[in-house]
């Protein structure tokens, strides 16, 4: 079973604030990162269900720590976030084992959905969509 945990890999003050309140509202603890180096701290400290990673992060790329992600978050669900929704953006983060991608500015409704799909309430279909 995914621990109802999730992380925030973001920047953005109030993306990460609406996206917090999303959660906790539906019964996540949620943690929050803005940088590379912060992510991998939280990381190695705690077990995550759900982690939200943006593209670009102020000192790099979200996408530099999807091997960590994976070697210790081997069951989590990783949601790319960005505002770059380049074919070329989407097909990185499908080969980097994404399980959704959502394109900012994206619709904190759609969070309910995205939490069904994650946890086994959803359709299988939709596993990875923009």
């Amino acid at each position: 079973m995914l621990p109802r945990k999730a992380l925030l890999v973001d920047d953005n003050i109030l993306l990460c604030w609406g996206l917090y309140r999303s959660l906790t509202g539906r019964g996540f603890v949620v943690h929050t990162a803005g940088t590379l180096g912060e992510a991998l701290t939280q990381l190695a400290s705690d077990a995550y269900g759900l982690i939200f990673l943006d593209v670009r992060l102020p000192n790099g790329s979200g996408f530099e720590i999807t091997d960590e992600i994976r070697r210790t978050q081997p069951l989590a669900k990783v949601i790319v976030i960005s505002c770059d929704a380049s074919p070329e953006t989407l097909e990185r983060a499908r080969a980097q084992g994404a399980f959704r991608f959502l394109e900012k500015p994206f619709d904190l409704s759609d969070i309910t959905e995205l939490i069904d799909d994650a946890y086994g309430g959803g359709t299988e279909h939709r596993r990875f969509e923009r």
